[in-house]
Protein backbone atom coordinates (compact mmCIF):
# COMPACT_ATOMS: atom_id res chain seq x y z
CA UNK A 1 0.00 0.00 0.00
CA UNK A 2 1.28 3.83 -1.10
CA UNK A 3 2.51 5.80 2.24
CA UNK A 4 0.24 9.08 2.73
CA UNK A 5 2.65 11.73 3.98
CA UNK A 6 1.46 13.40 6.74
CA UNK A 7 3.15 16.72 8.32
CA UNK A 8 3.92 16.00 12.42
CA UNK A 9 4.49 18.82 14.83
CA UNK A 10 5.75 18.16 17.93
CA UNK A 11 4.55 21.34 20.22
CA UNK A 12 6.73 20.99 23.17
CA UNK A 13 4.16 21.84 26.22
CA UNK A 14 1.60 24.44 24.94
CA UNK A 15 -1.33 26.04 26.89
CA UNK A 16 -4.42 24.30 26.05
CA UNK A 17 -6.54 26.66 23.82
CA UNK A 18 -4.05 27.73 21.53
CA UNK A 19 -3.89 24.13 19.70
CA UNK A 20 -7.52 23.38 20.22
CA UNK A 21 -7.71 26.73 18.29
CA UNK A 22 -5.07 25.77 15.31
CA UNK A 23 -7.19 22.23 15.35
CA UNK A 24 -10.39 23.70 13.85
CA UNK A 25 -8.16 26.39 11.72
CA UNK A 26 -6.31 23.53 10.34
CA UNK A 27 -9.47 21.71 9.40
CA UNK A 28 -11.27 24.59 8.10
CA UNK A 29 -8.49 24.67 5.67
CA UNK A 30 -8.74 21.60 5.00
CA UNK A 31 -12.77 21.24 3.80
CA UNK A 32 -12.01 24.44 1.66
CA UNK A 33 -8.62 23.01 -0.41
CA UNK A 34 -6.53 19.97 -0.58
CA UNK A 35 -4.02 20.33 2.41
CA UNK A 36 -1.77 17.85 3.83
CA UNK A 37 -3.13 15.57 7.05
CA UNK A 38 -1.53 16.34 9.98
CA UNK A 39 -0.51 15.04 13.58
CA UNK A 40 0.45 17.22 16.33
CA UNK A 41 2.41 16.19 19.26
CA UNK A 42 2.89 16.97 23.16
CA UNK A 43 1.66 18.03 26.18
CA UNK A 44 -0.02 20.53 27.76
CA UNK A 45 0.26 22.97 30.81
CA UNK A 46 -2.76 21.40 33.75
CA UNK A 47 -6.53 21.45 31.62
CA UNK A 48 -10.04 19.83 32.04
CA UNK A 49 -11.89 19.38 29.18
CA UNK A 50 -15.33 18.32 28.41
CA UNK A 51 -16.99 16.11 25.63
CA UNK A 52 -19.98 18.28 23.63
CA UNK A 53 -22.40 15.98 25.92
CA UNK A 54 -20.03 15.66 28.84
CA UNK A 55 -21.84 16.03 32.60
CA UNK A 56 -20.65 19.01 34.33
CA UNK A 57 -21.04 17.06 37.72
CA UNK A 58 -18.56 15.11 36.97
CA UNK A 59 -15.92 17.75 37.70
CA UNK A 60 -15.34 17.38 41.56
CA UNK A 61 -13.81 20.58 42.31
CA UNK A 62 -15.98 24.16 42.69
CA UNK A 63 -14.88 25.80 39.92
CA UNK A 64 -14.00 28.94 41.85
CA UNK A 65 -11.03 26.25 43.50
CA UNK A 66 -9.75 25.57 39.69
CA UNK A 67 -9.53 29.17 39.32
CA UNK A 68 -7.72 29.72 41.94
CA UNK A 69 -5.15 26.62 41.10
CA UNK A 70 -5.17 28.59 37.57
CA UNK A 71 -6.42 25.12 36.02
CA UNK A 72 -8.89 25.96 32.97
CA UNK A 73 -11.88 23.94 32.11
CA UNK A 74 -12.98 24.04 28.16
CA UNK A 75 -15.97 22.52 26.57
CA UNK A 76 -14.63 21.28 22.99
CA UNK A 77 -16.38 19.38 20.15
CA UNK A 78 -15.07 15.66 20.75
CA UNK A 79 -17.34 13.15 22.32
CA UNK A 80 -16.64 11.78 25.66
CA UNK A 81 -16.57 13.10 28.99
CA UNK A 82 -14.39 15.18 31.00
CA UNK A 83 -10.67 14.10 31.12
CA UNK A 84 -7.81 15.80 32.31
CA UNK A 85 -4.23 16.64 30.29
CA UNK A 86 -1.19 17.92 31.49
CA UNK A 87 2.95 17.53 31.57
CA UNK A 88 3.84 14.31 31.37
CA UNK A 89 0.86 13.36 29.55
CA UNK A 90 1.28 12.26 25.60
CA UNK A 91 -1.15 13.81 23.54
CA UNK A 92 -1.26 13.41 19.69
CA UNK A 93 -4.41 14.91 17.12
CA UNK A 94 -4.43 13.34 14.26
CA UNK A 95 -6.32 15.74 11.59
CA UNK A 96 -6.92 13.34 9.17
CA UNK A 97 -9.24 12.92 6.52
CA UNK A 98 -10.88 9.32 6.11
CA UNK A 99 -12.06 9.11 2.80
CA UNK A 100 -8.16 9.77 1.85
CA UNK A 101 -7.47 7.15 3.85
CA UNK A 102 -9.54 5.11 3.27
CA UNK A 103 -11.53 4.46 6.69
CA UNK A 104 -14.44 4.94 8.63
CA UNK A 105 -14.70 6.15 12.03
CA UNK A 106 -14.75 3.10 14.01
CA UNK A 107 -12.20 1.42 11.56
CA UNK A 108 -10.11 4.68 12.69
CA UNK A 109 -10.52 4.72 16.70
CA UNK A 110 -9.76 0.88 16.52
CA UNK A 111 -6.45 1.61 14.59
CA UNK A 112 -5.79 4.56 17.59
CA UNK A 113 -6.17 2.01 20.49
CA UNK A 114 -3.98 -0.69 18.30
CA UNK A 115 -1.41 2.15 18.07
CA UNK A 116 -1.46 2.45 21.83
CA UNK A 117 -1.48 -1.32 22.41
CA UNK A 118 1.54 -1.63 20.57
CA UNK A 119 3.70 1.30 21.78
CA UNK A 120 2.79 0.25 25.54
CA UNK A 121 4.66 -3.68 24.12
CA UNK A 122 7.47 -1.65 23.52
CA UNK A 123 7.46 -0.89 27.44
CA UNK A 124 6.74 -4.64 28.08
CA UNK A 125 2.65 -3.54 29.04
CA UNK A 126 0.16 -5.42 28.14
CA UNK A 127 -2.84 -2.83 26.99
CA UNK A 128 -6.14 -4.21 26.61
CA UNK A 129 -9.70 -2.99 25.39
CA UNK A 130 -12.60 -2.85 27.42
CA UNK A 131 -15.93 -4.27 26.21
CA UNK A 132 -18.15 -1.26 25.15
CA UNK A 133 -15.70 1.58 25.93
CA UNK A 134 -12.95 3.26 24.21
CA UNK A 135 -9.28 3.32 25.16
CA UNK A 136 -7.17 1.19 26.71
CA UNK A 137 -6.92 -0.42 30.00
CA UNK A 138 -3.81 -2.00 31.70
CA UNK A 139 -4.67 -4.54 34.58
CA UNK A 140 -8.08 -3.00 34.25
CA UNK A 141 -6.78 0.77 35.04
CA UNK A 142 -7.26 3.45 32.45
CA UNK A 143 -3.59 4.36 30.99
CA UNK A 144 -5.26 6.28 27.29
CA UNK A 145 -8.22 7.55 26.31
CA UNK A 146 -9.54 8.63 23.41
CA UNK A 147 -12.42 11.43 22.32
CA UNK A 148 -12.67 12.80 18.78
CA UNK A 149 -14.33 14.85 16.21
CA UNK A 150 -15.11 14.50 12.57
CA UNK A 151 -16.47 17.36 10.50
CA UNK A 152 -16.74 16.79 6.47
CA UNK A 153 -14.66 13.79 6.85
CA UNK A 154 -11.76 15.21 8.71
CA UNK A 155 -11.34 13.70 11.50
CA UNK A 156 -9.83 16.36 14.74
CA UNK A 157 -9.05 16.06 19.00
CA UNK A 158 -7.71 12.75 19.20
CA UNK A 159 -6.08 10.59 22.11
CA UNK A 160 -3.82 10.82 25.63
CA UNK A 161 -1.16 8.45 26.83
CA UNK A 162 -0.21 8.70 30.74
CA UNK A 163 3.22 8.41 30.39
CA UNK A 164 4.49 10.24 33.57
CA UNK A 165 1.63 12.76 34.84
CA UNK A 166 0.63 12.96 38.71
CA UNK A 167 -2.33 11.48 38.61
CA UNK A 168 -4.07 13.10 41.64
CA UNK A 169 -5.21 15.41 39.27
CA UNK A 170 -8.16 12.56 38.23
CA UNK A 171 -8.96 12.47 41.70
CA UNK A 172 -10.58 15.98 41.10
CA UNK A 173 -13.38 14.59 37.93
CA UNK A 174 -14.44 11.07 37.14
CA UNK A 175 -12.42 10.28 34.56
CA UNK A 176 -14.56 9.88 31.02
CA UNK A 177 -17.93 9.88 33.26
CA UNK A 178 -16.59 6.48 34.42
CA UNK A 179 -17.55 5.71 38.43
CA UNK A 180 -14.99 3.91 39.93
CA UNK A 181 -12.66 3.80 36.83
CA UNK A 182 -8.97 3.86 38.08
CA UNK A 183 -5.92 5.75 36.20
CA UNK A 184 -2.82 4.08 35.92
CA UNK A 185 0.71 5.61 33.74
CA UNK A 186 3.43 3.88 31.89
CA UNK A 187 5.91 4.91 35.17
CA UNK A 188 3.52 4.10 37.51
CA UNK A 189 3.26 0.67 36.32
CA UNK A 190 6.90 0.04 35.14
CA UNK A 191 7.62 1.62 38.64
CA UNK A 192 10.42 3.49 36.91
CA UNK A 193 10.75 6.84 34.75
CA UNK A 194 9.64 6.74 31.54
CA UNK A 195 10.26 10.11 29.17
CA UNK A 196 7.18 11.29 26.97
CA UNK A 197 9.95 11.56 24.53
CA UNK A 198 10.70 8.01 24.60
CA UNK A 199 7.19 7.59 23.89
CA UNK A 200 6.39 10.23 21.32
CA UNK A 201 9.44 8.06 19.11
CA UNK A 202 7.57 4.74 19.57
CA UNK A 203 4.09 5.82 18.82
CA UNK A 204 5.19 7.92 15.71
CA UNK A 205 6.78 4.61 14.14
CA UNK A 206 3.78 2.97 14.92
CA UNK A 207 1.32 5.40 13.87
CA UNK A 208 3.69 4.72 10.56
CA UNK A 209 3.20 1.40 10.28
CA UNK A 210 -0.24 0.99 10.95
CA UNK A 211 -1.80 3.33 8.69
CA UNK A 212 1.11 3.56 6.42
CA UNK A 213 2.28 7.21 6.92
CA UNK A 214 5.50 8.57 5.61
CA UNK A 215 5.89 11.48 8.41
CA UNK A 216 7.13 13.95 7.46
CA UNK A 217 8.32 16.81 10.61
CA UNK A 218 7.52 20.14 10.43
CA UNK A 219 9.70 22.24 13.12
CA UNK A 220 7.73 24.57 14.59
CA UNK A 221 10.96 26.35 16.14
CA UNK A 222 9.38 27.61 19.05
CA UNK A 223 6.67 28.21 21.61
CA UNK A 224 6.49 31.82 20.19
CA UNK A 225 5.12 29.95 16.90
CA UNK A 226 1.63 29.47 18.52
CA UNK A 227 -0.05 32.24 19.67
CA UNK A 228 -3.59 32.55 21.38
CA UNK A 229 -5.75 31.23 18.40
CA UNK A 230 -2.60 29.00 16.48
CA UNK A 231 -3.02 31.21 13.51
CA UNK A 232 1.57 32.37 13.75
CA UNK A 233 2.21 28.46 13.64
CA UNK A 234 -0.29 27.74 11.03
CA UNK A 235 1.06 30.18 8.69
CA UNK A 236 4.66 28.14 8.81
CA UNK A 237 3.03 24.97 7.90
CA UNK A 238 0.39 25.28 5.59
Amino acid sequence: MEQRRVQCIDFGISPYRPLWQLQKRIVAKKLKSVTPDFLLLGEHLPVYTLGKRADNANILKKESFLEQMSIPVYRVERGGDVTWHGPGQMVCYPLFGLKEQGLDLDRFVDLLEEAVIETLKAFELEGAREAGMRGVWVKRMKIASIGLAVKGWVTYHGLAINVSPDLSFFDWIIPCGIKNVKMCSISAMKKEPVSVAKVKAVFLEVMSRLFHLEICPVNAKDGNKINNNGSNLLLTVL
